[in-house]
């Protein structure tokens, strides 16, 4: 098993590789300020021209933060306006919401770096 620690804007990305006779899988744990904040991981058989080691994962890691914010700020929204459904036209009234949410930019940009 190896261990790989890269840190990016702030954030600490350690990175594991574990083999077995179905494959190789990379594990991600992201943290923050020495808090996990999320995992990912990237499962494969055969990769001989993977390249890029540990961005799926990593990616993967970054990706579920911003899902997981992305679903908080909505419920959020949806209360305010009293809104059971979000359509399409109240999403376009989220956008700007999501946009402006300063969490979302930071994710945007540490999955940018990847």
């Amino acid at each position: 098993m190896m261990m790989e620690k890269k840190e990016i804007r702030g954030y600490t990305f350690l990175n594991q590789t574990s083999r077995d006779r179905s494959g190789t899988t990379e594990k991600t744990y992201l943290f923050k300020d020495d808090v996990k904040v999320s995992e990912g991981r990237d499962r494969w058989i055969n990769r001989p021209w993977y390249m890029y080691r540990y961005q799926n994962s990593m990616m993967n890691a970054v990706h579920k933060l911003i899902d997981a914010r992305t679903e908080a700020l909505k419920e959020r929204f949806m209360i305010e306006h009293g809104y059971k459904k979000l359509t399409s036209k109240r999403s376009e009234e989220f956008t700007p919401v999501l946009d402006a949410d300063e969490m979302i930019q930071e994710y945007r940009a540490l999955y940018k770096e990847l």
